[in-house]
């Protein structure tokens, strides 16, 4: 037995005939941690910050969810601007909180080596969720024995989308 999947921005619930007798499945909606809903709002966050002191830490991003809304993060730039960086030997690192509390990190981005993307042209990613009232943060962190700051840039950049609350599937969770 043979199903048709249709997937229609227009007449979402409502079937359509099709010839012959081939059973078909219909999607009310596309998956919110997929694809922005009609209802969603595209947001791109950027930031420069010049590279702290050996030791220290700056916020290069930071925005907070709005209420009614979750959402998911789907692009990520991060980028050193100037001299005494090496990608990966983990003198300067970035962390992705998720309500900026100490040590609750973005799963699996607690310590990034190395630029994923630029402002400009940022990593896409399979999606980070956030939830209404979250203060989500791209910080960077200039190790005690790390990069002697000369005027350095760090830039990042955040994007995805936010979706009404309404929309969350009853079975997600974070």
């Amino acid at each position: 037995m043979s199903r048709v999947l249709r997937i229609s921005r227009r007449g979402l619930g409502q079937a359509t005939e099709i010839a012959g007798s081939v059973p078909s499945t219909q999607i009310e909606r596309l998956p919110i941690t997929n694809f922005m809903p009609p209802e969603g709002v595209e947001f791109r966050n950027p930031g420069w910050v010049t590279l702290p002191a050996k030791g220290a830490t700056a916020i290069v991003v930071q925005f907070a969810v709005p209420k009614g809304y979750n959402g998911m993060i789907n692009r990520l730039g991060n980028v050193f601007i100037g001299a005494g960086f090496q990608e990966g030997a983990g003198l300067v690192t970035w962390q992705l909180y998720l309500d900026f509390i100490p040590g609750v990190f973005a799963p699996n981005f607690q310590k990034i080596l190395a630029s994923l993307g630029t402002v400009e042209n940022p990593a896409i990613m399979n999606g980070i969720r956030i939830k209404e009232n979250q203060l989500v943060t791209l910080q960077v962190s200039n190790a005690v024995l790390g990069v002697v700051p000369a005027g350095q840039k760090i830039g990042g950049l955040l994007g995805g989308y936010f979706y009404p609350v309404s929309l969350e599937p009853a079975n997600i969770t974070f």
